[in-house]
């Protein structure tokens, strides 16, 4: 009999990635987007693409979304509309090994958390991973 952790699969086979989006919208481009979701997106569950903040936060990049959840629309002021909505997107972009191990080399070590890999220490924060 084996022991250890249990082996997982991957449940979808392609990677999906979950978070949520807000819209500030004047009276007339909420018209818009109303009539976008009952015509066109099929009341929000048909595929399209977003431009998307990833990797930094910086650079807006063209993924391939869908609703997953109905959206919600709050009065600010005016003319002034917040609707915000839960989304999920294929194929989030990830780090190459190459450049995940340029930034392991080139970073400097943050002692508060430690993981060893392969007998090497690995220093992390939220933000990146260092090696030493």
């Amino acid at each position: 009999m084996d022991s250890g952790r249990a082996r997982q699969r991957p449940r979808y086979t392609e990677e999906v990635a979950f978070t949520g989006v807000v819209f500030e919208l004047d009276t007339a481009q909420l018209s818009y987007f109303k009539g976008i979701w009952e015509h066109k997106l099929n009341n929000g569950n048909d595929w399209f693409t977003m431009r998307l903040p990833m990797a930094d936060g910086e650079i807006l990049t063209l993924q391939e979304v869908r609703f997953i959840s109905d959206f919600q629309e709050t009065y600010q002021s005016f003319t002034d509309w917040e609707v915000s909505a839960q989304i999920e997107y294929r194929d989030p972009p990830t780090i190459s090994e190459e450049d995940l191990d340029d930034e392991i080399l080139n970073s400097q070590p943050v002692p508060e958390n430690v993981l060893t890999y392969g007998g090497e220490d690995l220093y992390f924060n939220a933000n990146y991973l260092t090696y030493n």
